[in-house]
């Protein structure tokens, strides 16, 4: 008789286990779980304009300034040459292409001789 009661309450015990505690062997852990990534626009970098001591930036055809969001993006600061964002809690520093720098006018200089 004494193994039919250990048998029972084995059996009972069983169905008394909720069935979240049972481990799925299939089942990834939590820390594998992957949360969906947001899916930001890419962010191009036209122009930097200046006007006196404020400047201005031309990203993805937008016209922004200091603080100013763009593409999800906030504008840190804009320099001389490039312009630094925030998004999602990372920095992201846009840099002028070569083919968008211009540098100042210059009159060519006459020669003295030629006057």
């Amino acid at each position: 008789m004494f193994p039919v009661k250990w048998f029972l309450l084995v059996i009972g015990l069983v169905v008394a286990l909720p069935a979240n505690a049972v481990n799925d062997p299939t089942r990834p852990p939590f820390a594998l779980k992957q949360t969906p990534s947001k899916h930001y626009d890419a962010l191009r970098l036209s122009m930097i304009l200046q006007e006196g001591n404020t400047r201005r930036a031309v990203i993805n055809e937008s016209v922004v300034g200091v603080s100013d969001s763009v593409a999800g993006a906030k504008v840190v600061k804009i320099g001389e040459d490039s312009v630094l964002l925030r998004r999602g809690g990372k920095q992201i520093k846009l840099t002028m292409s070569l083919e968008g720098v211009r540098g100042p006018l210059v009159e060519p200089k006459k020669d003295a001789g030629n006057e």
